[in-house]
């Protein structure tokens, strides 16, 4: 379901909210052993990030897939994990 939050408060002043309350979050007390306390869609956004600059690791399954597949049609491909 979505909202259209202006119908309820300007969203400026929402998202200057929200960010508040994220940020709070982030700095309360941690459990123990803990060293970040992760907010919504953190988590997925750190991988994005990674993801983005060194790829979608693969499955060594799957890696064997693909270079399977390329040799029977012969195709001329080297990829990044064989080098």
């Amino acid at each position: 379901m979505a909202i259209d939050i202006s119908c309820f408060v300007e969203p400026a002043e929402f998202k200057k909210t929200a960010g508040e309350i994220m940020r709070q979050l982030r700095a309360s007390t941690k459990a123990e052993g803990q060293q970040h306390i992760y907010t919504a869609g953190e988590k997925e956004y750190l991988t994005y990030l990674e993801r983005s600059k060194n790829g979608v690791p693969l499955d060594p399954a799957i890696r064997k897939t693909l270079q399977s597949a390329r040799d029977e049609y012969n195709v001329d491909f080297v990829f990044s994990w064989e080098t």
